[in-house]
């Protein structure tokens, strides 16, 4: 199930910071929630995620959002690089 989950996420996470625009990625099902990536990745239960919980690839494209680098990720970071992407 968490392979699959991971696969979700590293296509739908392509969406939020790649080239592919957000009314284009949510025709394709969109990216995930933050609280989806929370409930596969999020190990520590610290409601952020950092690199070593989260596969390369994903980290790859999620470390995007990590605005005052301190290494992990926040759901205010999440949601603010989504809006700065177009997402809603």
């Amino acid at each position: 199930m968490k392979s699959v989950i991971w696969c979700a996420v590293l296509l739908g996470l392509s969406g939020i910071v790649g080239s592919a625009s957000a009314e284009q990625s949510r025709g394709r099902g969109g990216p995930p929630s933050f609280d989806t990536l929370l409930s596969a990745f999020d190990s520590n239960d610290d409601e952020a995620l950092s690199s070593d919980e989260v596969p390369p690839p994903v980290w790859r494209r999620l470390s995007n959002a990590d605005a005052n680098e301190d290494g992990s990720v926040t759901r205010d970071e999440f949601e603010a690089a989504r809006k700065t992407r177009g997402g809603k």
